[in-house]
């Protein structure tokens, strides 16, 4: 079975940071090279934040002015 945990980089350094398996809103997430440290919550927030600053870039539409509706969710599978 593949690891369900989602694949994160550090906001600070760009290094992957350890996989937490099912992990709670609070769970504390560090970075195992600079040592910075976030909830699961605010990772994921600013991970949704960097998504939609990418799709604007690659567009150059605002991610807010389209019809899709943006948020995370462990279970979404590409394609689906």
């Amino acid at each position: 079975m593949k690891n369900p945990a989602p694949i994160m980089l550090c906001g600070a350094c760009r290094v992957p940071i350890k996989p937490v398996l099912h992990p709670q809103p609070e769970t504390m997430i560090s970075c195992p090279q600079c040592g910075a440290t976030d909830t699961f919550r605010d990772v994921t927030a600013e991970c949704l934040e960097e998504v939609k600053q990418r799709f604007s870039r690659a567009t150059g539409r605002s991610a807010e002015s389209t019809e899709f509706k943006w948020r995370y969710s462990e279970t979404m599978k590409p394609g689906s």
